[in-house]
């Protein structure tokens, strides 16, 4: 188990309540992906649910999406410093759990799904993120 399964995070709710682990006609993939897609996109309480590091506490706290941090990005050049840390900051306040490309998009000011599709591919060779993908590398 993992921070997925913290009472912190409403996935652990899903996967605590959920009645079936497997799907009996499909593949392990094909659950990960629908878990995925509702997990991320179309179970709104997840997807719409920001945090920041409380000041005084130093813990993660809800707030809302426009008082979210922001990562201006003025050149080419930053795109895959802004991204890094985009996700860095994910990261410290929700503790694992993964960035959506729109998810980026909105944290990224100044740049496009396509320069951002680049520098994560970047990262990536550099070990410094992982992405998820289908079998067709999408």
């Amino acid at each position: 188990m993992g921070d997925g399964f913290t009472k912190f995070y409403p996935v652990e709710r899903l996967q605590r309540t959920s009645k079936v682990w497997e799907i009996g006609a499909g593949t392990s993939e094909i659950m990960r992906l629908i878990l995925y897609r509702f997990g991320m996109g179309k179970w709104s309480p997840i997807s719409n649910v920001k945090r920041v590091i409380h000041p005084k506490l130093r813990v993660p706290v809800e707030t809302s999406p426009e008082k979210a941090p922001k990562f201006a990005v003025s050149s080419p050049e930053e795109v895959e410093d802004r991204v890094l840390e985009a996700l860095a900051e994910n990261y410290r306040v929700n503790l694992g759990l993964c960035m959506t490309l729109n998810d980026l998009l909105e944290s990224l000011e100044g740049v496009g799904a396509e320069d951002v599709s680049h520098a994560l591919k970047s990262l990536e060779r550099k070990g410094f993120a992982r992405a998820y993908r289908d079998r067709r590398g999408e």
